[in-house]
């Protein structure tokens, strides 16, 4: 079997202006480590949604996806030949990061 993670934030991805994250990355160069901290500190625990996409070697083959290519998303509903083949999204689970690492 084939299996490819997805691991993205519950919260969405959030990205700054660039004269903003200019400004930040002058003042100080660590901001977003800061928030991660910060954002475990004051309880409000940052988390990851988890899921899997399951191939196996046959479905890999009949595919025709360079399944090896990272540069490429896997695309979730390939068309071979005359049918579809679907790859979903799996969900696993729910990856909350309540600690602050000790070092």
């Amino acid at each position: 079997m084939y299996v490819k993670w997805h691991i993205k934030p519950a919260a969405g991805i959030k990205n700054l202006h660039a004269d903003e994250a200019l400004r930040l990355a002058g003042e100080n160069p660590d901001y977003h480590i800061k928030d991660f901290y910060d954002a475990i500190e004051s309880g409000d625990f940052p988390t990851y949604n988890v899921h899997l996409q399951i191939m196996d070697p046959k479905q890999a083959e009949a595919s025709g996806i360079n399944i090896f290519d990272v540069r490429k998303p896997r695309v979730q509903i390939v068309q071979v030949k005359s049918h579809q083949m679907a790859f979903r999204l799996s969900p696993v689970l729910l990856l909350p990061l309540y600690k602050k690492h000790a070092n």
